[in-house]
């Protein structure tokens, strides 16, 4: 049974949390040279060597807006791929497809941008939600919209997900330093892709930050040297990901992290030399 989306308010705008999908994945694959470690430390010796990842949306209620921050894995059921079920997560809270009006995906990976659109009965990419339009970052389309790395094995999501939106219209590429209205920016977070943004909320006095694959699981506030493989950058993420977290800890910002445990909800608190995660 799914849980029930959660939701937290940031001054003015209400923030819900929408589970997409769970999917197992080998420590040791997806962390080479630290999987093990990890699985001693931080694993559930039930599950080991599998770790639960979890990708989490985040939906916005901004003035008059629905915004939606990224889309999860989708429906299509690629080969090694599980489904998504944000179609369900939104229905369950009564909100219609139309309903959204724009979307925003913090980067290109397939895991955010699935339901950006589905197949309709001639096979041809649609969009999902009608009414909105989808902002991309322009650095993530000059890297992975390249003709060598668009045809590559595994990313059929760049043409079903991305080129099918721009060929319609629908797209829109911006800057790390644009606003995506006024209480809600992009922040440049690059390492995990070279486009890759957080979404950070201001209202009324009070702090939020989408993280978007900044960080994939907790270990990592004790470890931000810990890349995983998806990562194109290791040592960039690193070095943003520890940028990050003294920020948001400095500041007490409520974090949205959608790749931790569900709803991803919480503040990383530095206590002495160790940073924890308070869920709220």
């Amino acid at each position: 049974m799914a849980p029930e989306a959660r939701v937290i308010r940031v001054g003015d705008i209400d923030v819900t949390a929408l589970l997409d999908s769970v999917v197992l994945c080998d420590a040791r694959q997806f962390l080479p040279l630290f999987g093990q470690e990890m699985l001693l430390s931080y694993g559930d010796a039930a599950e080991a060597p599998l770790v639960r990842l979890p990708t989490t949306c985040f939906l916005a209620r901004s003035g008059s807006k629905n915004i939606l921050f990224d889309t999860g894995i989708g429906n299509r059921g690629r080969s090694g791929e599980a489904m998504g079920y944000l179609d369900r997560r939104l229905r369950e809270i009564r909100v219609a497809p139309e309903d959204i009006d724009l979307v925003v995906n913090t980067h290109m990976h397939n895991d955010h941008v699935g339901w950006n659109t589905v197949d309709d009965e001639r096979g041809t990419a649609v969009p999902f939600f009608p009414s909105a339009t989808f902002l991309f970052q322009a650095a993530e389309a000059d890297h992975w919209l390249r003709p060598e790395r668009i045809d590559q094995p595994g990313h059929q999501h760049l043409r079903q997900c991305v080129m099918a939106l721009a060929e319609a219209g629908k797209a829109k590429f911006c800057s790390a330093d644009e606003s995506i209205d006024r209480q809600i920016n992009f922040v440049s977070t690059p390492g995990h892709t070279p486009g890759h943004v957080a979404i950070g909320i201001y209202s009324a006095g009070e702090r939020a930050m989408i993280l978007g694959d900044v960080t994939h699981y907790q270990a990592q506030l004790d470890h931000p040297e810990w890349s995983p493989v998806w990562d194109t950058d290791p040592k960039q993420s690193a070095a943003t990901r520890q940028r990050m977290f003294e920020e948001l800890s400095s500041s007490g910002s409520v974090v949205a992290a959608g790749h931790w445990p569900y709803p991803g909800f919480g503040r990383i608190l530095q206590v002495e030399h160790t940073r924890i995660f308070q869920a709220v």
